[in-house]
């Protein structure tokens, strides 16, 4: 099974808590409604969505589900979210954000950046725990975010390999 695109994880996620219609999924996912058909037929067949009546739901039992979240999979969907975020950001659009910085940093410095960086991670934690469950929460309006660090060094070196 091919991986899956960024928009049809947007219709499982809109599924995640309740059978939804086309229009449901429509609506809370800001999609257009002949896309979120022509997807969920798609995931129909692939085996991850199951259909009842005119309302579509999340087939927990499809083995296709544990093949797109393998590590490859997933690193495809990163890729894919990093690269929207990027044109989202050179559009100008506002309310966007976007940081990247090259710094030195000594033992220190790391130290204390890796604790800063372990609360922000506490922090999405917990808004992911303090949401989950909501039944009012709508997929197109969650805030995408992303953080960490690498060593330059290390970064060349996969650059490298991408390129050969």
């Amino acid at each position: 099974m091919t991986r899956l695109l960024m928009i049809e994880r947007a219709i499982l996620e809109s599924c995640g808590n309740s059978k939804k219609t086309i229009f449901e999924i429509a609506d809370e996912t800001g999609i257009d409604i002949s896309i979120i058909g022509t997807l969920c037929i798609r995931l129909k067949k692939k085996g991850i969505l199951a259909r009842n009546q005119n309302h579509y739901y999340i087939n927990k039992d499809a083995n296709s589900l544990v093949v797109a979240n393998s590590p490859e999979n997933i690193r495809k969907e990163v890729r894919e979210v990093t690269n929207s975020m990027i044109e989202n950001y050179f559009t100008r659009k506002e309310n966007r954000s976007l940081k990247l910085q090259k710094v030195y940093v000594d033992k220190t410095e790391e130290l204390i950046l890796n604790s800063m960086l372990d609360q922000l991670n506490r922090f999405v934690e917990d808004l992911q725990k303090n949401h989950k469950k909501n039944s009012r929460n709508i997929v197109k309006k969650q805030k995408v975010l992303m953080w960490g660090h690498g060593n330059y060094n290390d970064l060349i070196e996969s650059s490298l390999q991408l390129a050969r």
